[in-house]
């Protein structure tokens, strides 16, 4: 599956300007600090530790599922962001990063669903625009490669996917 996301490390990225948005207290602060620091283990322990004081707390779940994601357990962060949306609907920001994991793990129809319910309830945010236009640029790819194996005389899909493809290599080197 093709990357939607195309900078190095653009779910880090994403998650750090999404979490800018919700009040950090210096608990949730510590954790991005070891983030940054590229320590994953110690932030999802910190995060862990910031949750078990304030378990109803949206920005220390929020920052949690932040260290999840970075540390790569996909499963866990989605549950909790799931858990957030469940507890805060009015929060957009745990759709726009709950539509990144879905991407990354290639669920392009569960990341398209959390990032237009994210820029409906909020119809300024920027980042879930963008990424909703990500996915959508996913789904047309796979939709043309499926039409151009299905028929290899399609060369109006072939197009459309090497354009696709070389917007996506200049949108990487940005």
């Amino acid at each position: 599956m093709a990357r939607i996301f195309t900078s190095k490390s653009a779910l880090s990225v994403l998650l750090w300007l999404c979490l800018a948005v919700l009040p950090v207290h210096a608990d949730e602060a510590a954790v991005l600090r070891l983030l940054r620091a590229g320590d994953t283990t110690l932030a999802v322990e910190q995060a862990r530790n910031d949750v078990a004081a304030k378990p109803r707390d949206a920005a220390a779940r929020f920052t949690l599922s932040v260290a999840l994601g970075e540390a790569r357990q996909d499963e866990e962060a989605i549950r909790l962001l799931e858990q957030v949306i469940e507890d805060y609907p009015e929060l957009t920001e745990p759709y726009n990063n709950l539509a990144v994991l879905h991407a990354r793990r290639g669920a392009m129809d569960l990341a398209r669903a959390a990032l237009e319910t994210a820029v409906q309830r909020n119809p300024t945010h920027a980042i879930a625009f963008e990424n909703l236009g990500d996915v959508y640029a996913a789904l047309a790819a796979r939709s043309w490669a499926r039409s151009a194996e299905i028929d290899p005389g399609r060369t109006r899909a072939l197009i459309k996917l090497g354009l696709l493809r070389e917007l996506r290599a200049k949108s990487a080197s940005n």
